[in-house]
């Protein structure tokens, strides 16, 4: 269903027009727009029911596999590692990485490890000021038939752990401001620039540089009592223009991302509630040497919810009841390979084990099914076991 022989025509031809690449190579702007899309996606998400802020320690191996259709059944094992170290109580480092394995019958198998992920966080008064590096350790110069796999990784409605291996060198830095407005309310302000280098996509693309990034963030918290909380977070991305070589062939519209969450305790139960809400505006593609915006909006808007109720029977084991949804609305314009239309619901359990104090091994199990807007039947499951140490 998704190999090169059966992609790459049905993108050119809903397109209409290429653009000359690196060495004498034509590169369709179906391509271009598929490296955009892979990119823009590449930040793998923590997990809300399973990742906590106070984690030392984080190793969370999971299995995801995938159907959409008939013939269509890829999965992908990955191993995404987190640590943390404290200087004192005002400087800390966090770092990232990850080793995934993706295959199927449909796919070409991809394997090998991710970019490492190095952040320094120092906080001063009521500010925390961040700097943040992606070193290119992961795969790239991708064979087409890789590439088609991470292509399909990057999907928002897969939502898988490890959407991409690797990118170039990547610098960020950047601040945020917290105020206490009342005993319950406080308010955060933040801001972060990302530079973006130059690497090397596909094998016969050199010198794609992605466009630099500007990230404006604001949140409100609410304290409801004394086991409540409620916070809505807001983060709204400015893209850069995407070159190979000297020549200007894309620009993303720009994001809103709305994030909520509830969070309420009682006795030994918690329910935890969280909401997102994510919107891109029109791209502009690079035609006959000018960038020209979209006649229509093609990048759907996304509407994500999960609920879990979590229930701890003792000092040694606790477990959850989890419902999730993911729904992607249908723009006037609609490119190849992409979320819109799709709908998908899950449901799901997460025991969680603590042998000693400091000491988690969550565990993750979920079933997923959805919709196609053309009537295909989706399903998922996931499945993970980790650990996490915090003190």
């Amino acid at each position: 269903m998704f190999s090169e022989k059966r992609i790459f025509p049905r993108i050119k031809a809903a397109h209409g027009f290429c653009l000359r690449g690196i060495r004498g190579q034509f590169l369709s702007v179906g391509v271009i727009f598929l490296i955009v899309l892979m990119f823009n996606n590449a930040a793998a998400q923590d997990e809300p029911t399973t990742s906590r802020r106070d984690d030392l320690i984080r190793l969370m191996p999971i299995y995801q596999r995938w159907s959409q259709g008939k013939g269509s059944e890829f999965s992908q094992f990955s191993v995404p590692v987190y640590a943390r170290l404290m200087f004192g109580r005002k400087l800390s480092m966090a770092m990232r990485g990850s080793q995934a394995t993706a295959s199927g019958g449909s796919v070409q198998k991809l394997s090998g490890v991710t970019d490492t992920q190095l952040s320094f966080f120092y906080s001063a008064a009521n500010f925390i000021f961040n700097l943040g590096f992606n070193f290119p350790s992961g795969k790239r110069a991708l064979t087409y038939d890789e590439f088609l796999t991470t292509s399909l990784l990057s999907l928002n409605h897969y939502n898988f752990q490890t959407p991409s291996y690797g990118q170039g060198f990547n610098a960020s830095p950047g601040f945020t401001w917290a105020w206490p407005l009342s005993r319950k309310f406080a308010v955060g302000l933040g801001a972060t620039y990302q530079y973006k280098g130059k690497f090397k996509p596909l094998a016969l693309l050199d010198n794609y540089d992605p466009g630099d990034e500007i990230l404006l963030t604001g949140g409100l918290d609410w304290r409801m009592g004394e086991t409540a909380k409620f916070a809505v977070d807001l983060i709204y991305t400015l893209y850069g223009k995407d070159k190979i070589d000297t020549s200007v062939v894309f620009a993303a519209g720009n994001r809103l991302v709305t994030h909520a969450q509830f969070r309420q305790n009682f006795g030994f139960d918690e329910i935890f509630l969280f909401a997102r809400y994510l919107s891109r505006g029109k791209n502009s593609l690079a035609v006959g040497g000018a960038l020209l915006p979209e006649d229509k909006k093609s990048a759907p808007d996304q509407i994500e919810m999960i609920g879990q109720y979590f229930h701890r029977f003792n000092r040694g084991f606790a477990s959850g009841l989890l419902v999730e949804s993911r729904y992607f609305t249908k723009p006037p314009a609609v490119t190849f390979l992409s979320s819109a239309g799709i709908s998908i619901f899950g449901f799901g359990v997460t025991p969680e084990f603590s042998p000693a104090a400091g000491w988690r091994i969550p565990i993750r199990l979920k079933f997923l099914f959805g919709n196609a807007p053309d009537g295909q039947k989706i399903s998922g499951v996931e499945a993970g076991v980790g650990m996490a140490v915090s003190f």
